[in-house]
């Protein structure tokens, strides 16, 4: 960690052959566990679209927030279609984020299906740099910003 960004680390990854025997799935999970313990307290894991449940951090968060875990399951649940919409491998998940949110939705009478997808990825961490790109990922979004014209014209040439 430096500062307050979070910065990846590297872990040899263990790819999967044609005919992978048990060992290799051993190996696998192992990597992938790792992985996720390297993940500070504080954050969850969306990996593929879907938040890693099998994690120590995940349960515990679930448990800390059973008493409103079906308004907080609505925002997780769009967390997942968006992030798995706009294709990132992997997302570390501010879960006090999502809680608020979750808070805010119920409070001002809002189903979690209408939140706004800039909304829900603050609950996510990332880089400036890293939200922009994934905010151009949206519908309706592609050509934001100041190359967007430009961008818009060579797309349609």
């Amino acid at each position: 960690l430096n500062g307050n960004t979070l910065e990846p680390v590297r872990v040899p990854s263990v790819e999967r052959h044609r005919g992978a025997d048990a060992d290799d799935d051993a190996s696998n999970e192992i990597v992938q566990q790792y992985r996720d313990a390297l993940v500070p307290a504080d954050k969850l894991v969306i990996r593929d679209g879907s938040f890693v449940t099998s994690s120590a951090k995940y349960n515990v968060w679930k448990k800390k927030y059973k008493f409103m875990w079906h308004s907080v399951m609505g925002v997780v649940i769009e967390l997942e279609n968006l992030l798995r919409s706009l294709r990132v491998a992997v997302a570390y998940v501010d879960g006090q984020s999502v809680v608020e949110l979750a808070e805010e939705a119920a409070v001002d009478g809002v189903t979690p299906h209408n939140i706004q997808p800039e909304r829900l990825l603050r609950c996510v961490d990332m880089t400036e740099e890293d939200r922009r790109e994934v905010m151009n990922r949206l519908p309706g979004r592609r050509f934001a910003g100041p190359s967007g014209l430009l961008d818009a014209v060579v797309k349609i040439q």
